[in-house]
């Protein structure tokens, strides 16, 4: 998948973010925690495309509309399974625009294969939409 941005003009982009994480964990086993805070655009233009829509970044990128604040939590626990690991984990992230998204989900790792089941709700603009992701990955 890819995405690509063409803006005209005095395109810029700004932002500030924080990031604390608490990880003891040895190989992937025990309690893990992650907060992220910002204001704009804290995360690099290319992770934005991936995570927002073309259209929201074009309008931010263009200065069409205010930096807004973001918070994201995540909380992941990895138990020992057979052959591997099995990480079930909950995050919830809200922006100053008023979304609101709740994840809860388990990762499965054997060798170099990972398979995710997550669930989302997604609340914002008077509408709520629910998700189901199935991802799979490897490498060779």
């Amino acid at each position: 998948r890819g995405h690509m941005l063409a803006a005209s003009g005095d395109a810029r982009e700004w932002g500030a973010g924080l990031a604390v994480g608490f990880d003891p964990r040895i190989r992937g086993r025990g309690l893990a925690l992650r907060l992220d805070a910002g204001l704009g655009a804290a995360s690099s233009g290319a992770f934005g495309l991936w995570e927002r829509d073309v259209a929201q970044v074009a309008g931010a990128a263009s200065g069409e509309s205010a930096p807004e604040p973001h918070l994201e939590a995540r909380m992941e626990y990895g138990l020992a399974a057979p052959q591997g690991l099995l990480t079930p984990y909950w995050g919830f992230a809200v922006t100053g625009a008023g979304e609101r998204r709740l994840r809860l989900g388990a990762r499965r790792e054997i060798g170099t294969l990972m398979i995710s089941l997550q669930g989302e709700i997604v609340e914002g603009d008077g509408s709520t939409e629910q998700r189901l992701t199935l991802e799979g990955r490897t490498d060779f």
